[in-house]
């Protein structure tokens, strides 16, 4: 016999209790169970110190913001902010507080002991400005609508408001009618907020008593604020013509800085009691800074000086003598005492140079820099050692695909790494002489080799080479490089080396970045090939080999040379700087970009076969190739990367198959193509490896090297709604019951129960590497595995808890 159908009675508070149930279903929190490896999915927009210096905090435009361990490079929390992306972050500085603010004025209170929410703040006016231990400073400018009469201009208001730092309750307001605040400063010990609006004026309120302490009077055109001296006793106020130094006992004006003549505008810092002067000027080819450093208390000049280089104003370290500068893919620290480079520091050459990003100091004489990248790099400008990352990894600066399509090598700090695509376990380790980045060669250089046959693996060693089985991981052989084949690099060390081997296997081809040098030796002797190396050759921008062919470019001037014999078959110039070279064997072709376009060009004579300007279709803004082409199996299709995107290029259409935007990504430095021409692998500036699908352009997995153990990942799909892991390092990872309103959000660690059931099912090997095999095989593995996942559930007494399935 059917079912009634269901039938609903009229009178209130008599429902159904079937549709009472399925209403507070629909209504209850999410506990829909993720993951959360730690790590940022996009570029970093903010970073700041927390909690004395010990810890950052990062916002990223993945609407996520992490609190980080900054000895130890790990995520301690991750606070989920993808429904209001973060605007500005404020962490208390010694308390475990910290507001974030979003659009339309929302604001969130979290906790940094325990990574929950606080507070949701949706009707509190005001935007964040300042937090300290107590409050934060909000600044909010109305305007008055003026409905009766149309012809008056609308009137202004504006208001500082003081939120407590715990729950979010309003503690003061301080109220100015008629302008808008331009300016809000609070003092270094919160005993003093200071404002400055659009009437010019400068306002001063004492927070404790609420009381105004002083306007300042007409015939002043304050325009901003610098800072509050640490005494509170002077303010350094902006104004058309420079900077004025207020005597806040007085009420009067200490002394006045007239801006000084330059191209730019004069820019100013307050360190303490120091006012610190910038003024930027252009002399061909490069800027110069004026740098001046000013007691307030006295308005005496400590110091002077003129650099050759655009110094970073923020990054002044007055007891230290030291100050920033970001040239291309480095950061140089130079001594403004001495006015000279006393150390300089590869960052990676795919970093903006005149975008130094966001900073932030460290309680250790450190500087969290984050340039555009998912990862932080902390500099120490007096340690002498090289940028470390966080989160911590064994950031990868090469790649090679084994010829049998099986294996990837990863080259790291001080080792490379054999890893099996059938396990995802790393095989072997080969170790090398620890190196920092490569900033003295081009992008995407080869620093290792393998023979044609992928039984040898040729790495870097002191002053030579290492040849190693690759089998078995034993050192078969070497030699060191003779005396006459090695060149003195930057200040008189040898260069780092890119690598070559021939077609068949018997020579080595050696190309070293700081002067161009080029050198040929057999294989395993290391006896130099007759004609090298080559003398007085200059720096490569750019270079490639192929078989017998080997082609090198400096500026606009292409030149193919014979690897065989070392000499010159042919020169010639083409229209822009060559930022790349590209060998297509099967097509006897040899394919350069430039920043106006592609040239082909006969593989034996050079002869310009077909050229293809960036009007031409493609090479309009999104179509424009400025970084590196790879060539896929066969060389009919490449693979096409700028600064803010991955592409497929096909030369026969000269049309882009597919193309993925990469803008709020890391910049990939370099592609790897599988044999079988279906997938490739690419490696970014911090390291990170991904896998594509040639056809759809879609990342089938990432791969994190860590510096104890790995993991592996990959996107999100109807199977795994967080994505599959496989990974050695469980204790990594955060396992996730988010709330729609973030305040009743768990978070379980390793250890859990919940944790251990949901790692048995998503951290899983097999998913994850049939992911990167290719569809077929990844539908046979959800098949055998959907049974399985079906009848696991987490549930373990929290109501309404399950994992991520379909």
């Amino acid at each position: 016999m059917p079912s009634s159908p269901l039938i609903l009675p009229r009178q209130p508070g008599t429902l159904a209790g079937r549709v009472v149930a399925g209403v507070l279903k629909r209504s209850a929190t999410v506990r829909r169970l993720v993951h959360d490896a730690g790590f940022h999915k996009e570029r970093i927009a903010m970073v700041k110190t927390a909690l004395d210096g010990t810890h950052l905090v990062t916002a990223s435009t993945d609407g996520t913001v992490r609190l980080w361990e900054a000895a130890s490079g790990r995520c301690i929390h991750t606070y989920d902010c993808r429904d209001s992306d973060p605007s500005a972050i404020f962490p208390s500085p010694a308390r475990p507080r910290m507001v974030t603010a979003a659009a339309l004025g929302w604001k969130k209170i979290w906790s940094l002991d325990d990574g929950k929410c606080l507070a949701v703040l949706t009707d509190h006016p005001g935007i964040p400005v300042h937090c300290d231990d107590a409050f934060f400073y909000c600044k909010q400018n109305w305007m008055v609508q003026n409905f009766p009469d149309r012809r008056t201009r609308d009137p202004q208001r504006s208001e500082v408001i003081l939120y407590e730092v715990d729950s979010g309750k309003k503690a003061r307001t301080f109220q100015i009618e008629g302008s808008h605040i331009t300016s809000l400063k609070v003092s270094p010990d919160s005993a003093m907020i200071a404002a400055v609006n659009s009437d010019h004026h400068l306002r001063i309120w004492d927070p404790g008593s609420g009381r105004l302490l002083h306007v300042s009077p007409h015939g002043h055109p304050f325009q901003g604020i610098v800072g509050i001296s640490p005494d509170n006793r002077f303010i350094v106020l902006r104004s058309a013509t420079g900077v004025d130094v207020l005597d806040v006992a007085g009420s009067s004006i200490a002394f006045t800085i007239t801006t000084q003549g330059a191209n730019y505008r004069s820019r100013y810092v307050l360190r303490g009691f120091h006012l610190i002067e910038k003024n930027t000027d252009y002399v061909y080819p490069s800027h110069t800074s004026a740098i001046r450093i000013i007691d307030i208390r006295t308005g005496e000049t400590l110091q002077t000086g003129t650099f050759k280089g655009d110094l970073e104003l923020w990054s002044v370290m007055v007891e230290d003598n030291l100050c920033l500068e970001f040239p291309d893919g480095r950061v140089d620290v130079w001594n403004i005492k001495d006015n000279e480079v006393v150390a300089s520091f590869p960052l990676n050459p795919e970093s903006p140079g005149s975008n130094p990003g966001t900073a932030a100091f460290t309680g250790k004489c450190e500087i969290a820099l984050a340039r555009q990248e998912t990862a932080v790099r902390v500099i120490g400008p007096l340690s002498g050692r090289p940028p470390r990352l966080i989160p911590a990894t064994d950031p990868v600066r090469d790649i090679l695909i084994t010829p049998d399509g099986k294996g990837l090598l990863t080259m790291g700090a001080a080792a490379v790494k054999h890893w099996d695509l059938t396990s995802g376990l790393c095989l072997r380790e080969f170790g090398i002489p620890g190196t920092e980045c490569h900033d003295d060669l081009p992008q995407g250089a080869p620093l290792m080799a393998l023979t044609p046959d992928g039984k040898n693996l040729l790495l870097p060693m002191e002053n030579g080479i290492a040849i190693h089985d690759l089998s078995t991981g034993q050192q078969e052989g070497g030699f060191s490089f003779e005396a006459q084949l090695t060149r003195p690099g930057k200040d008189g060390q040898p260069g780092h080396f890119a690598l070559y081997v021939t077609e068949d296997g018997k020579r080595l081809i050696v190309v070293s970045g700081p002067d161009g040098f080029l050198g040929s030796c057999y294989i395993p002797t290391g006896i130099p090939v007759a004609g090298f190396p080559l003398r007085d050759v200059d720096r490569f921008h750019a270079f490639c080999m192929s078989q017998h062919l080997l082609t090198t470019s400096r500026y606009n001037v292409l030149s193919l040379w014979d690897a065989r014999t070392g000499g010159l078959l042919h020169e010639c110039r083409q229209d822009g700087r060559i930022s790349d070279i590209v060998m297509v064997p099967s097509q006897r072709t040899i394919v350069t970009v430039s920043e106006f376009g592609l040239s082909f060009l006969n593989w034996e004579s050079g002869e310009l076969l077909m050229k293809r300007s960036h009007s031409n279709g493609i090479g309009s803004a999104p179509h424009r190739f400025e970084r590196w082409l790879a060539p896929l199996s066969g060389g009919k299709r490449f693979i096409v990367q700028r600064s803010d995107l991955i592409a497929l290029w096909d030369p026969d259409t000269q049309g882009l198959v597919w193309r993925q935007e990469r803008y709020l990504k890391n910049r990939a430095t370099k592609a790897a193509a599988f044999p079988d021409g279906e997938r490739f692998a690419t490696v970014d500036t911090t390291g990170t490896v991904e896998f594509w699908n040639v056809e759809k352009g879609k990342v089938l997995a990432t791969l994190h090297v860590l510096p104890e153990g790995f993991l592996w990942e990959t996107p999100p799909d109807k199977h795994a709604p967080s994505g599959w892991l496989w990974t050695d390092r469980e204790d990594l990872v955060s396992v996730v019951a988010p709330s729609r309103d973030d305040r009743d959000t768990r978070v379980f660690r390793q250890g859990h129960a919940k944790h251990r059931a949901y790692m048995k099912i998503y951290n899983n090997r097999g998913m994850v590497m049939a992911k990167i095999a290719g569809n077929e095989q990844y539908r046979r593995h959800v098949e055998l595995h959907g049974r399985a996942s079906d009848r696991a559930r987490i549930g373990d007494g929290f109501a309404g808890l399950h994992p991520a399935l379909s």
